[in-house]
């Protein structure tokens, strides 16, 4: 059981061996751009780069094991489910190069107190975001990859909300697969409010809308535990 859910697929199907390659050679794009350092000052600049891999890495975990638990729930493998995989896959793979692109420059503007600096092929120093419009520019990339993800798992879990009853959900299972649709939902919205803010406001305060996530985190988990405490009433 997980959460109430009785998982209706124990074995991995051809779907998820697919997604599993997938996700693993995105991880694979995060470190293949990484030489093997030759001296010891190289070295310790190489491992300067882990914990934005690190934060890239846990992204993409976070993204396989949410696809992981979805699949055993619900054991779909429609049509319908293919589609939004393929989807899914496509963007975690567009994005992974702005992914760790953008959290590489917010760690090392953190670390550094100023825009980070890179040396060009003809020797030339030019700082990594070179404007306030770039930097906007970044942000709403990295939003709309954001929004696009919770986007399509909440298309997921509403099409497994409208199989419901082929496959026989117990009220405790329908009650989280509501939830889960408002869940993936309301990450998607505040990813699309950032994107607004960066593009179309262009302020600079467009990042702090994923402050809302935990407030929103945690009135969503009171009404879902009021909804499964409810149900003994109910019936």
């Amino acid at each position: 059981r997980d959460g109430g859910f009785v998982w209706r697929s124990r074995e991995p199907s051809r779907i998820e061996g697919f997604s599993d390659a997938v996700i693993g050679f995105a991880v694979t794009l995060l470190v293949v751009s990484l030489e093997v350092p030759k001296t010891f000052d190289e070295l310790l600049i190489t491992m300067g780069g882990f914990p934005a891999f690190g934060i890239c890495f846990a992204l993409l975990v976070l993204i396989w094991h949410t696809q992981f638990t979805w699949f055993r729930r619900y054991g779909l493998d429609d049509v319908m489910t293919v589609v939004l995989t393929m989807v899914l896959l496509f963007v975690v793979l567009f994005f992974v190069y702005p992914l760790k692109f953008f959290t590489t420059f917010c760690l090392d503007w953190v670390r550094l107190g100023h825009i980070p600096t890179t040396r060009l092929p003809n020797g030339t120093t030019v700082g990594v975001i070179e404007s306030g419009a770039q930097f906007l520019s970044m942000a709403g990339i990295y939003s709309a990859g954001y929004a696009t993800v919770f986007g399509i798992f909440a298309l997921m879990y509403w099409h497994a909300w409208r199989k419901r009853h082929e496959l026989d959900l117990s009220d405790v299972e329908a009650i989280e697969t509501k939830f889960s649709i408002v869940e993936h939902g309301m990450h998607c919205g505040v990813g699309l409010l950032a994107v607004v803010r960066a593009v179309g406001v262009k302020t600079y305060w467009a990042m702090f809308a994923f402050f809302l996530i935990m407030p929103m985190q945690i009135v969503q988990g009171m009404m879902r535990g009021r909804a499964r405490r409810a149900l003994p009433a109910a019936e």
